[in-house]
């Protein structure tokens, strides 16, 4: 099986005609299997499939699947197929595919027969494979059905065997001995008794038609009748009178008027010719030629015949040599170079001048309509949207003045000073007894005022008026009261003299006491059981502190002492130190800062159990316990990258790419297309774009390839200058040294 890679537009296929069965009854069909991938990535789904079997030129169509094809072009059905992998397969002339028409048996009396295919995989649109692949003598194998079936006339007499015994009912022609023949009938065919046959002296009975030969001196009542044409000019005597209309071709001399139509040649003629010709024999005159008089003819001929391509008054232009010509005002519709034109006048469609071809700094006079954007200068006309960064003039309505000094007029039809000054007693507003206040209710929905008047209701129950009582058990009306008789409910319950808080705000007293005692024994100190309050400096002491977030700075004091930062989820906000000793701060750090110093032992990043993922030994080595998870590295370099002195050490840039090495250089690079590359080296495959499939390892190996694919380098320098090419295998160092160890191409493996 022979496989070929193929590349167009963003598809790779490889196909293989596999085996070019014809099977027992030879039917028209081709079994074709084929691998196709989009990019790097085998294909997988339902593809659409076009195919043709052309000549070598690819210039004639022998066959396609749904026989639209001419002279190699793409037909314009497609077959359906599903791949798997990359690999599909069909069979080419299966007339039980949708699109599918068989492959005639004639297509292989071509010498040179090519599959071409096209390829759709629903998003790059169909697209030509090539090159186009030779069928080789499997397909001509079609051929061998003619030897199943005998062609009509394929048996010749030479092929039977005597004393045959032909069985039913056999027509033909037969020759030979035929006197054993019996029930033959005898039918005379018409015409087949001919005068050989006939016995001298017959008697003929009845009447007789037909062509008789021989002595008729003795026949009678036969009539003498000319038959037309019979007589020809051998027979005609000479100075013959014709009478009457004679019609035909005539020869020798004719005396005699001649009336109609007279063909053939004559020496001379007398009398004068009409029509376009006029005159006599010895002095035509031509009148005119299709219509046109003579004296026009001549006059356009010497036209023609003047015509030049200079700037030549009342002339016919000519082209020069190079198909140029020269003219004075030439009106009409132009096409191709004008940039030699010179007084064309220049119309502009209307919408044709767009915003990207207007210079900055116009002038706009008359008045211009539609969107604008940018600076402005000059008087506005009209309704302007969108918005403006300055503006020049005055305003008018609830808002006047300029840009730079706008004044509030009125705002809802109230002015401006009466809007102050209701806001002003607004922002004034208390639930204290003050003068000209406007009253506004406490927290607790509560107000102190002097006198108010009015209904009120509550537990002055029935008292008509009241204005200095120092009792009121059933006022309705109130002024004030000193003192009231019953009890209190809500809150506070009991009687004027014995008053209890029972709750506050839903709390119960109980409660409220119990809290007012924890905060006011609230201290900085690490105090157990007591609320947190933080000294004059904002700090405060503690032991374990846990919590999901940590923000502000963070410190563990004292000799031996930790902050430990424990928690599921926790992130650490702040700035955080550890110290060396007691009271000390190698440094403190900043916001967002980590700091772990330490100079008497390790210092250890774990997560869980077992051992820690990272530990930063005494001597400022890091061990990694663990997995280093890296991200797939971007087009921009800032995630999926190692890197050594700000260069890329390694990464893996790209689909199935590799690459380390920096010293002098970063291999690879984060641009190509090219996949499944590997470059151990510095500058190694620096340069790849779309290249695939390549090997280097070594200082400058392939470091300028840009497209070449399926190469392999070891050693510096190794395929330095290759740019293109495809599938070398270069071992060896040194700047000069190439050993080169394989053919430029060799065949490709399938899974390629």
């Amino acid at each position: 099986m022979n496989t070929h890679t193929r590349s167009c537009r963003g598809l790779v296929a490889a196909f293989a005609l596999a085996s070019l069965t014809l099977h027992a009854q030879v039917p028209q069909i081709i079994n074709y299997q084929g691998r196709v991938a989009v990019g790097t990535v085998n294909f997988e789904g339902s593809g659409l499939f076009k195919f043709a079997l052309v000549d070598a030129a690819g210039t004639t169509t022998y066959w396609s699947n749904d026989s639209t094809s001419i002279a190699g072009s793409e037909p314009t059905a497609a077959v359906t197929r599903a791949v798997v992998k990359g690999v599909y397969s069909v069979l080419l002339g299966d007339t039980t595919l949708p699109n599918m028409t068989a492959v005639p048996a004639s297509v292989f009396n071509n010498a040179d027969v090519r599959l071409r295919v096209w390829f759709n995989d629903g998003t790059n649109g169909s697209q030509l494979l090539s090159p186009d692949q030779r069928i080789v003598s499997v397909g001509y194998a079609m051929t061998a059905g003619s030897a199943q079936t005998v062609a009509d006339g394929a048996i010749t007499s030479a092929k039977l065997a005597s004393g045959l015994t032909l069985g039913g009912t056999t027509t033909g022609t037969f020759s030979g001995n035929g006197a054993g023949l019996t029930g033959v009938p005898v039918t005379l065919a018409d015409g087949s008794v001919t005068s050989v046959k006939l016995a001298s002296g017959l008697t003929l009975g009845g009447t007789t038609t037909g062509t008789f030969s021989g002595n008729g001196a003795g026949l009678t009542g036969v009539p003498a009748t000319l038959a037309d044409g019979s007589v020809t000019s051998v027979k005609l005597a000479s100075g013959l009178t014709l009478g009457g209309t004679t019609t035909g071709t005539f020869s020798g001399p004719l005396t005699g008027n001649v009336t109609g139509n007279v063909s053939g040649s004559a020496a001379s003629f007398t009398g004068s010719m009409a029509g376009n010709v006029t005159g006599t024999q010895g002095a035509t005159v031509v009148a005119s030629v299709g219509g046109v008089t003579a004296a026009n003819v001549a006059t356009g001929a010497n036209l023609a015949n003047a015509a030049t391509n200079l700037n030549t008054a009342s002339a016919i232009v000519r082209r020069d040599a190079s198909g140029n010509f020269s003219g004075g005002t030439i009106t009409g519709t132009f096409s191709g170079n004008g940039a030699g034109l010179t007084g064309v006048p220049f119309t502009l469609a209307d919408g044709s001048v767009t915003s990207v071809k207007l210079a900055s700094g116009l002038t706009l006079g008359g008045t211009t309509t539609g969107t604008f954007s940018g600076p402005l200068t000059g008087n506005v006309t009209g309704n302007v949207s969108g918005s403006a960064a300055s503006f020049t003039g005055s305003l008018a309505g609830n808002v006047t003045g300029t840009q730079g000094a706008t004044v509030v007029a009125n705002v809802g039809g109230v002015t401006a000073a009466n809007v102050a000054t209701g806001a002003n007693l607004a922002n004034a507003a208390t639930n204290l007894n003050t003068a000209s206040a406007i009253v506004r209710r406490d927290a607790s929905g509560n107000f102190s005022g002097g006198t108010i008047t009015g209904t009120l209701a509550g537990n002055a129950t029935s008292a008509t008026t009241a204005t200095t009582a120092t009792s009121a058990t059933t006022a309705t009306t109130a002024g004030s009261a000193t003192n009231f008789t019953g009890s209190l409910a809500g809150n506070v319950t009991g009687t004027q003299g014995a008053t209890v808080v029972a709750t506050v705000g839903g709390v119960t007293a109980a409660n409220v006491a119990t809290g007012a005692n924890l905060a006011n024994a609230a201290t900085d100190l690490n105090t157990a059981n007591a609320i947190v309050k933080r000294d004059a400096g904002g700090s405060f002491s503690a032991g374990s502190i846990t919590s999901n977030n940590y923000f502000g700075g963070f410190k563990a004091v004292g000799g031996g002492s930790a902050l430990n930062l424990f928690s599921d989820a926790s992130t650490l906000r702040a700035a955080l130190a550890i110290p060396d000793g007691p009271g000390q701060y190698s440094n403190a750090g900043t916001l967002g800062d980590v700091v772990l110093t330490c100079t008497a032992g390790r210092v250890f990043l774990q997560s869980g159990a077992g051992d820690p993922a990272i530990s930063i030994e005494t001597d400022n080595d890091v061990v990694i316990g663990k997995n280093l998870g890296l991200p797939a590295t971007n087009s921009a370099g800032t995630a999926g990258v190692i890197t050594q002195g700000g260069s890329r050490l390694i990464h893996t840039f790209g689909n199935g790419n590799f690459f380390a090495g920096s010293s002098y250089g970063s291999a690879g690079n984060l641009t190509m297309t090219g996949a499944t590359n590997i470059g151990i080296g510095s500058v190694t495959l620096a340069s790849n774009t779309s290249g695939t499939e390549n090997v280097g390892i070594g200082y400058l190996a392939m470091a300028v390839n840009q497209t070449g694919s399926f190469n392999t380098a070891i050693g510096q320098v190794a395929l330095f200058k290759n740019i293109g090419g495809m599938e070398n295998i270069a071992v060896g160092g040194g700047r000069s040294t190439k050993t080169w160890l394989a053919a430029a191409t060799p065949p490709l493996d399938p899974k390629r």
